[in-house]
């Protein structure tokens, strides 16, 4: 019990304020973590299908798995700044371009921004795999972009703009799908749970 001063009321709202401080720290690690195990999977995990965009599957999954499952409402941009950062180490360097970290960054705000304009989209997987193949496709418009404004050269651009942006839409598509099952089916264990 506490005393006529409110003393025991002070540290125990002292408590609970450390306490949802250290967890939303914790989340801000996760989220930036998820980020970063996407571009270490873009090194690392070489799927044989030479298409553009091919590792939008795996991004935008995690991009959506980390939007979805947090609280958070910046939640998808923490993710992409864990990707920008990681991309823009100087390991990753020799294998990239210079504005890799650009393209990991701007779906998450795309994503935030989707939540945050349509609340009431967000729970369904319609909306999730749309998302994940608009998201995905950021990544050939901004090069295309880069590419007219500076001159700057892309392999993936090489054939011109429809297939980059075909292949990327469909391995968003893909990748969204994949997130938003995950995210719908620990959704419904929780609410069974509950």
């Amino acid at each position: 019990m506490g005393n006529l001063n409110g003393e025991f009321s002070q540290k125990k709202s002292l408590s609970s304020f450390r306490s949802k401080a250290l967890e939303s720290w914790w989340e801000v690690l996760l989220l930036a973590g998820l980020g970063a195990l996407a571009v270490a999977l873009h090194q690392f995990l070489r799927l044989p299908l030479h298409l553009p965009g091919r590792h939008g599957i795996e991004w935008m999954a995690l991009l959506l798995i980390g939007r979805g499952l947090s609280r958070s409402r910046y939640s998808g941009s923490i993710v992409s700044i864990g990707a920008a950062v990681t991309s823009a180490l100087p390991i990753w360097a020799p294998l990239n371009d210079p504005f890799t970290w650009l393209t990991y960054l701007l779906p998450g705000l795309v994503v935030d921004l989707a939540f945050a304009r349509l609340p009431r989209w967000a729970g369904s997987l319609p909306f999730l795999v749309v998302l994940g193949a608009v998201a995905n496709t950021l990544q050939p418009l901004v090069q295309a972009v880069l590419s007219l404004a500076a001159g700057i050269h892309f392999g993936a651009l090489g054939s011109g703009l429809a297939y980059p942006v075909a292949t990327h839409l469909l391995s968003g598509f893909l990748g969204g799908l994949l997130g938003g099952l995950i995210v719908l089916g620990v959704r419904r264990a929780e609410n069974r749970s509950a």
